[in-house]
């Protein structure tokens, strides 16, 4: 039988009352596993297990990078009653954290809406992100044409960055790429991206090629 149970058994029938200290080291010991069972009632179609304590500390950890703790000083060596204070310190404290990260990015947004260096920026990370995609998806779609592949993009993404810089729309540039004779379906959908990502990336006066370096 474990040590702390004989301990609680001896104490129970000697009539002595735990010292707190004791009752925090059995809390500790022996309730920090404890996983309660749930019934479903009325349906009753299977159970559930509640995680324990220890697995809530854990959780509660990843999640908010911070320590789970609850007051637990009434339960004494009720093991259910010290679950059930960790369980909803585990859902207040995870309910509060959310909401705080929710207002906290809508108030970031807020921000970078109200902000044209911000949008730019955001654009800018955007465009470039896809014309690195595209390039990288014509690149590996070519493995043995890797040179004219890159001369390729490098002189679309510099006619559309011309284009746009005259003034030219980006619809017009489009439809002259989308009737270019040619190219696959795949290949044609890529090269249209491409040229799109470098117009707007000049109409932002970001230089694309620095999208392009490795």
């Amino acid at each position: 039988m474990n040590k702390k149970i004989v301990l609680l058994l001896a104490l129970s029938a000697a009539g002595c009352a735990m010292t707190p200290e004791q009752i925090k080291e059995y809390q500790r010991t022996e309730s920090e596993t404890y996983e309660p069972v749930k019934e479903f009632w009325p349906n009753g179609h299977g159970r559930t297990w509640y995680k324990s304590v220890k697995e809530l500390k854990q959780d509660y950890l990843s999640h908010t990078g911070s320590n789970l703790t609850a007051d637990t000083s009434k339960c004494g060596t009720d093991k259910n009653c010290y679950h059930t204070a960790y369980l909803s310190a585990f859902d207040n404290g995870i309910r509060e954290f959310d909401e705080k990260e929710k207002q906290a990015a809508d108030k970031k947004e807020k921000d970078c809406q109200a902000s044209k260096e911000c949008m730019d920026n955001r654009s800018i990370t955007k465009y470039s992100q896809q014309l690195q995609m595209r390039y990288q998806y014509l690149l590996s779609s070519n493995p043995y044409q890797q040179s004219d592949i890159d001369y390729a993009v490098r002189t679309i993404c510099e006619r559309a960055a011309g284009q746009q810089s005259i003034g030219v729309p980006l619809d017009e540039v489009v439809t002259r790429l989308q009737d270019a004779p040619g190219l696959d379906p795949n290949s044609r959908i890529a090269i249209v991206d491409i040229a799109k990502s470098c117009w707007n990336l000049q109409q932002l006066k970001y230089d694309w090629k620095k999208s392009l370096r490795v």
